[in-house]
């Protein structure tokens, strides 16, 4: 097979599961914007929504969960590419600008400092994300519970 034609098809499958995993992340950042703008709502409403509120602060650590399994799926999906990709450059004889053959041992030497300007990637910055609007919602929803009783 031409080696034109698989480096193109790793790309097109490496640049279409990368873009999804970015518009996944936006998808859930909105969704997060509409649901605590509506938790906001109700909190500042006259009216008692108590279940309404802590139904919305369950719906957010739900889908939390949801979009973190789909993150998940994504980055396997990205990481295979990726080692397609490296194989693929191990191939010829491109010392120094072998760009995914070399990523994982460069991120490691860059973060043997264990300072502030260690480099995260993105599945730990969207964990990060994940678990902090997942726990916000929860520690919302308990507070919400316990301030009515």
């Amino acid at each position: 097979m031409d080696s034109k034609v698989v480096i193109d098809h790793l790309w097109k499958y490496f640049t279409i599961h990368s873009q999804q995993r970015m518009m996944l992340f936006n998808f859930y950042i909105v969704i997060c914007g509409v649901i605590s703008s509506a938790i906001g709502y109700s909190i500042q409403s006259t009216k008692d929504l108590i279940s309404l509120e802590v139904t919305l602060c369950i719906l957010l650590t739900l889908f939390s969960f949801l979009f973190h399994k789909l993150d998940q799926r994504t980055s396997f999906l990205i990481k295979r590419s990726e080692e397609a990709l490296a194989s693929f450059e191990n191939q010829f004889n491109t010392t120094g600008i072998n760009l995914f053959s070399n990523d994982n041992d460069d991120l490691k030497n860059r973060n043997t400092d264990k300072k502030i300007n260690k480099v995260f990637t993105y599945g730990q910055i969207f964990r990060g994300v994940f678990i902090t609007m997942s726990s916000l919602s929860i520690i919302l929803a308990a507070y919400l519970l316990f301030q009515k009783v």
